[in-house]
């Protein structure tokens, strides 16, 4: 999704400080995690309007990521707390 490119550099950004408080601060009990998305999440706002714009943004309808995955995902990282990251990457 050319389109949605300038994204990906605030997004590096901000992953990468996620990672880095994560390890500064995990001794002292405190947790930071990122959940990084690759792709359109189904059923949502953005998901709607991407698909209606084929021209614009090309045929995601198969490269899409399904909420309930990401929803179970992102509790896991939060309640278990064993890894600092988790990636959805519809795109490969």
């Amino acid at each position: 999704m050319p389109a949605l490119g300038n994204l990906a550099i605030l997004s590096a950004a901000l992953r990468n400080y996620a990672l880095t408080l994560n390890a500064a601060l995990s001794g002292q009990g405190i947790y930071a995690g990122a959940l990084v998305i690759g792709g359109a999440v189904e059923r949502g706002d953005i998901y709607r309007m991407v698909t209606s714009r084929p021209e614009q943004f090309g045929d995601v309808k198969d490269m899409s990521l399904d909420p309930d995955d990401i929803a179970d995902t992102a509790w896991a990282l939060f309640s278990e707390r064993d890894r600092a990251e988790a990636v959805f990457n519809a795109l490969h």
